[in-house]
């Protein structure tokens, strides 16, 4: 165990508790008690999170020389070996997930893996986590730590060691795959979890990051992405477990497509959705074919994937505002023969109509 600061005197008060976002304290104590959405308390005793809140000064600013770096590290090291057991609690409480963010950015491998074991003992803890207003930046934090982890040429150890944890987010978010999307913490998450998987920045580039962002879902300049989609992916791409993420959530939201295309945060989901496949036109030859009503039968013709669409439905789409984004995305991502078959249907003869609408 890790040598650590005496005392657990860190930060007191009273808290209030509106389900999952608030920590409810004895006065008398720094000890954490956080209600998750799933009804449980995520619990850390009074010496744990008396340790974090002494080393909140520590992690304040960034280091700037190789020695205050190594020092990071070090900290970071013991600080996240400290936490074992308690990742759930630290990660949704108000102070202490502040200080779980800055410490994952220095952690090792091991210890990254380690935390995010943590948050995916239990087939529910990943959702749970990211319906706090807090454990959600922790989440899609540390998500953006592994991606920068992975990079373009992970080592087959890493990948290895990531495998498990990866998977478990994946069921976690499919398993509650409409409320993923529609939710304003959630949805987030599981667009950079997307890009994550794809090796590319898939979430609009809204600054998301923020508590108003998070608030209102990180959807502000949704239709907009960091990178075109035509590039080949930045980073190291998890093909199998990104077709088995999307085909399960697909299966998962097909009852709801539709309303999603009107819901700020579905809408930027599904555009998250079409850019993690930007370039394989046999999965966007049947995802886009089914955020437009269809679903055509193996086999058929390129021309035809649209047939069953209906012009009203498509009507609607495009002139709503945020199923206009959604359209732009499909636009982007279709594959030629796709494009040609969408301006066929729905387009040719109807510009000069539909340019005068104002989305």
């Amino acid at each position: 165990m890790s040598n650590r600061g005496g005392g657990g005197g860190g930060g007191r008060g009273g808290g209030r508790d509106n389900g999952d976002d608030f920590k409810q304290h004895d006065k008398t104590s720094s000890a954490i008690s956080v209600l998750g959405c799933d009804g449980k308390r995520y619990a850390v005793d009074e010496s744990t999170s008396g340790y974090f809140h002494e080393i909140e000064a520590l992690v304040e600013k960034e280091p700037e020389t190789p020695e205050a770096v190594e020092e990071r590290q070090i900290l970071a090291a013991n600080a996240l070996e400290e936490s074992i057991g308690h990742e759930m609690a630290l990660s949704m409480d108000a102070r202490c997930s502040r200080i779980m963010e800055k410490l994952l950015k220095f952690a090792s491998d091991d210890d990254l893996v380690r935390y995010l074991e943590g948050i995916t003992k239990e087939p529910t803890d990943f959702f749970t986590l990211c319906k706090s207003l807090f454990g959600s930046r922790v989440a899609e934090h540390a998500l953006t730590v592994v991606m920068a982890r992975v990079g373009r040429s992970p080592t087959a150890e890493l990948l290895e060691k990531l495998t498990a944890p990866l998977t478990s987010i994946c069921d976690s978010l499919t398993g509650s795959a409409v409320d993923a999307a529609y939710d304003p913490r959630v949805s987030p998450v599981a667009r950079k979890f997307l890009s994550l998987l794809s090796g590319r920045e898939c979430s609009p580039s809204a600054k998301s990051g923020s508590l108003a962002g998070k608030l209102k879902g990180g959807t502000s300049a949704a239709g907009t992405f960091a990178d075109s989609g035509e590039a080949p992916p930045d980073r190291h791409r998890f093909d199998a477990l990104l077709n088995t993420f999307s085909d399960a959530t697909l299966a998962a939201l097909e009852a709801e497509l539709w309303n999603l295309t009107e819901d700020s945060c579905g809408s930027a989901f599904l555009q998250a959705l079409l850019n993690a496949h930007t370039g394989d036109a046999a999965a966007l030859n049947w995802i886009i074919p089914g955020f437009l009503g269809c679903a055509p039968e193996e086999g058929t013709k390129e021309g035809e994937l649209l047939s069953t669409a209906k012009e009203s439905d498509i009507k609607q789409l495009v002139e709503s505002r945020s199923g206009s984004h959604l359209f732009e995305a499909i636009l982007r991502a279709a594959p030629r023969g796709l494009l040609n078959e969408i301006f066929r249907r729905f387009f040719r003869g109807k510009l000069r109509q539909l340019a005068g609408h104002p989305t």
